[in-house]
C-alpha cells in the first residue's frame, strides 16, 4: 500500500511539473507577443515603416 502511495505522489508530482512548465511557456509566449504588439502601436505612432 505504502508503494501505492508512493508511485501515486511520484506521479502526481510528474503531472504537476510538466503542467506547471506548459503553463509557463504559454505565458511566456502571451507576453512576447503582448510586447510585440506594443512595439507594433509605437512604431506605427512614430511613423515607422514596416521590414
Amino acid at each position: 500500500m505504502e508503494e501505492e502511495k508512493d508511485e501515486l505522489a511520484e506521479s502526481l508530482s510528474d503531472l504537476f511539473t510538466h503542467v506547471s512548465a506548459l503553463v509557463k511557456g504559454e505565458l511566456q509566449c502571451l507576453n512576447s507577443l503582448d510586447e510585440d504588439m506594443k512595439v507594433g502601436k509605437l512604431k506605427r505612432k512614430i511613423g515607422v515603416k514596416g521590414r
